[in-house]
């Protein structure tokens, strides 16, 4: 499953409709956690980290963590892109033994 992400992350961001949702819930996220600078997030499953870019710059770190790694080279891109240094990832294996 993972590998189908893999090639699908380059153009994951391409549609509007994924950012606006992701937008939404990260609104959602701020108007209900009162958000302080020196808490750490998770984004549990970001794909592309759509929703934890919209965390970055309120909490100390954002860990995007995801079993694609498409999906994470992607996010590390755009973290670079974007000059942050308080994100990073993690590959989750979703078959591991609790």
């Amino acid at each position: 499953m993972s590998h189908e992400f893999d090639q699908k992350a380059g153009t994951w961001d391409d549609d509007p409709g994924r950012a606006a949702r992701a937008a939404e819930v990260a609104r959602l996220i701020v108007a209900r956690i009162p958000l302080r600078p020196e808490m750490h997030a998770l984004d549990f499953g970001s794909g592309t980290g759509l929703l934890g870019f919209h965390l970055l710059s309120q909490v100390a770190s954002v860990t995007f963590a995801d079993p694609s790694e498409g999906m994470l080279r992607e996010v590390e891109r755009k973290l670079r892109a974007k000059g942050h240094r308080n994100g990073r990832t993690l590959r989750i294996d979703p078959n591991a033994p609790e």
